[in-house]
């Protein structure tokens, strides 16, 4: 069961190192971490989810795995830290034209909830718990984010195993890392 999964990491794991080093993704880590750079991260995260989310929503992965739409999280994160949605949204260049490449975006987008932890921890430590009604975005589970990999994994494993299909899956993920990587990266130029 977890071969496939074990596949798609290897397959995809420089693409999520590049992720990690962008700058403005970095600065949650860093000890004079601002608010304001926090809600720059957020909104990155709301141009991305307003073009990818629609198309998951639709999406017969999404639904097998009880998937929570991010932009209600992104919006209510973003009004805690007194900021607003951003206007319209990026293009989404990922194509999920194919069962298995919905697996492959969903693996970026609900693995995302595990490093979410990571950050919530974080931020909480450094900011106090007045901070956590801007961070339910990282943690869209909540306590059950453990059980949610695990409906993901096995899904992905039921539809992504054969080999076609988890080429589809590898490349949809590249893509749906390298679109997050793209506007993040384009992110310190817009400012808070």
């Amino acid at each position: 069961m977890n071969a496939t999964w074990q596949s798609l990491r290897q397959a995809t794991q420089p693409m999520h190192q590049q992720l990690e080093r962008v700058p403005v993704l970095a600065r949650l880590f860093a000890d004079d971490c601002r608010r304001d750079e926090l809600a720059l991260v957020l909104k990155g995260m709301a141009m991305v989810h307003g073009g990818l989310e629609p198309m998951l929503e639709r999406s017969q992965a999404a639904r097998a795995i009880g998937y929570r739409p991010r932009l209600p999280l992104l919006r209510a994160a973003l009004a805690a830290l007194e900021h607003a949605l951003p206007e319209g949204h990026c293009t989404c260049d990922v194509s999920l034209h194919a069962p298995a490449r919905e697996w492959g975006a969903l693996y970026v987008v609900e693995g995302a909830i595990l490093g979410g932890e990571v950050i919530r921890r974080r931020l909480i430590d450094q900011f106090g718990e007045s901070i956590a009604p801007a961070l339910a975005f990282f943690t869209p589970y909540g306590s059950q984010a453990g059980a949610q990999w695990v409906r993901f994994r096995d899904g992905l494993a039921r539809h992504a195993a054969p080999p076609d299909a988890l080429a589809e899956a590898v490349d949809a993920a590249a893509q749906t890392f390298a679109l997050f990587a793209q506007v993040l990266t384009g992110m310190h130029k817009i400012g808070g």
